[in-house]
C-alpha cells in the first residue's frame, strides 16, 4: 500500500464535506490519522475498527505525536484476539492519549468482518 498516493485519494474525498465522518478499518487507520495531522483535516468523529498495531510497533511511524494532537471523538472497535492488536492491549496503549477515546471489544480472534449487523448497530449506536 502506498501510504501517500492513498492519503491523496482520501483529501480529495473529504475536501467537500465540512464535518465528514471517517470510518476506518486497519491501515485505513493510520491514513486517517495522516489525514487528521498532516492535512488538518476535522471530522465530526471517527470510528477505527481493527486497529493495526502491529505497524505501530514495527515502523518508525509517529503514532503518539499524531493521537496527541486528535482532538475528536474516536471509537476503537478492536477484536479480543486481533492478530494485528489484541482489545486489551489496544485500549492500554491508546486510553490516556484522550478522554474522547472510546472503546468496544468484540469477542474474535481473527482480522473480518465476522458479524455486520452487530458492527453496523454498534457504529449507528456510536454515532447517534
Amino acid at each position: 500500500m502506498d501510504l501517500e498516493e492513498e492519503l491523496e485519494i482520501l483529501i480529495n474525498e473529504t475536501q467537500e464535506d465540512k464535518e465528514p465522518i471517517i470510518i476506518a478499518k486497519s491501515m485505513w487507520a493510520i491514513l486517517a490519522l495522516m489525514l487528521m495531522v498532516e492535512k488538518n483535516i476535522k471530522p465530526k468523529k471517527c470510528v477505527f475498527m481493527w486497529f493495526p498495531m502491529w505497524f505501530v510497533d514495527r515502523s518508525d511511524f509517529p503514532f503518539e505525536e499524531y493521537l496527541s494532537q486528535i482532538e475528536i471523538p474516536i471509537l476503537f472497535i478492536q477484536k479480543t484476539n486481533d492478530p494485528t492488536g489484541r482489545f486489551e492491549d489496544i485500549k492500554e496503549s491508546l486510553i490516556w492519549f484522550s478522554d474522547k477515546f472510546s472503546f468496544k471489544e468484540i469477542p474474535w480472534s481473527n482480522h473480518e468482518y465476522d458479524d455486520l449487523p452487530e458492527l453496523k448497530k454498534i457504529i449507528l449506536e456510536y454515532l447517534g
